[in-house]
């Protein structure tokens, strides 16, 4: 009989931590559901270790977007000189004097293919990002608190 009781008490604490947890859980993804379009973009900036995005513009975070975008320079530090032109050139112009560390389209490609090999060797690709993200942001699926990998390529 005591075993009984001891049964029943552990199913009904894990019965209200699970109602705790989920209920924690949707006000926690319920901030985000307003911003999901956003979010699915990358244009927003979160803090790690956070949830909660601030939306941004463009996604300027997301290194994809940074490295395949056309409209802004993008630099690396500055112990790098990518324009040669700053020391070999007579004349010296406010392009080369002050961003003589910008990477050319040539650098940002073969970058983004050294990255994305990297990342298909050490993780899993998502068939279709939308339907993954939609059914990853679906409340609904809180409750079994996991996603299919049907997803997975």
């Amino acid at each position: 009989a005591k075993d009984s009781n001891i049964k029943s008490e552990i199913d009904t604490l894990y019965s209200e931590y699970l109602f705790y947890y989920l209920s924690k859980l949707k006000k926690d993804t319920t901030k985000n559901q307003n911003h999901t379009d956003e979010i699915f973009k990358n244009e927003v900036k979160v803090l790690k270790g956070d949830s909660i995005a601030e939306i941004m513009d463009n996604p300027y975070f997301d290194l994809n977007w940074l490295i395949s975008q056309r409209d802004y320079e993008v630099f690396y530090g500055r112990k790098h000189l990518t324009k040669s032109e700053t020391i070999y050139n007579n004349k010296l112009t406010p392009k080369n004097m002050y961003y003589y560390n910008t990477l050319d389209n040539n650098d940002l490609n073969t970058i983004k293919k050294l990255i994305e090999a990297y990342l298909d060797s050490k993780y899993h690709r998502v068939k279709n990002e939308k339907e993954f993200f939609n059914s990853a942001v679906d409340i609904d699926n809180l409750e079994s608190n996991r996603l299919s990998n049907d997803f997975l390529e």
